[in-house]
């Protein structure tokens, strides 16, 4: 059985990351409006390095754009930043909108036991870490631009249950 938790993740590492970004002048206060500038800060920090292809694939996969474009993974330093990012968007939700709560993750789903953000509609859960690795690695690509951040923020801030949405900041 999944138990939410009614703490917040604030204490959780995405205060240096955020701290790193308001010495470069970026908000970093845990409202939805300054997300999407935080996570286009991040973007700019994150450094990748080359991977070998898989050769038990068939060669064409192998040999397919897609799959070259994304033969990378991140540094070590950048993998942290992307985890206190994810923490960082994710405790920016669960401040802004009160039926938000951090949990974790279904176990009969592919976010089993991830720490995620609950009260969805749709009983959908947001795993902050698997969405962020995606969707820096797609920008990185060159399959999606900085642009889709925004749109990233906007699907999440939409599946909030309608009658819920009424915008509050939880004290740290």
């Amino acid at each position: 059985m999944r138990r939410p938790t009614n703490t917040t993740m604030a204490g959780t590492g995405s205060s240096s990351a955020g701290s790193d970004a308001k010495k470069s002048g970026v908000s970093a206060d845990f409202l939805i409006e300054s997300v999407v500038p935080f996570l286009s800060w991040v973007l700019g920090k994150l450094k990748t390095t080359p991977r070998s292809p898989d050769l038990s694939l068939p060669e064409w996969i192998r040999r397919s754009t897609s799959y070259q474009s994304n033969l990378f993974d991140f540094d070590e330093s950048s993998k942290v930043l992307i985890l206190r990012s994810a923490y960082y968007l994710g405790e920016s939700l669960v401040r802004s909108f009160p039926t938000l709560s951090w949990a974790t993750g279904n176990p009969d789903t592919a976010v089993k036991n991830m720490p995620v953000v609950t009260g969805f509609r749709y009983q959908m859960e947001l795993a902050p870490m698997l969405v962020l690795e995606n969707v820096f690695g797609r920008i990185l690509s060159g399959s999606k631009s900085s642009a889709d951040l925004q749109e990233m923020v906007s699907t999440w801030v939409e599946k909030v249950n309608p009658q819920n949405k009424s915008k509050r900041i939880r004290p740290d």
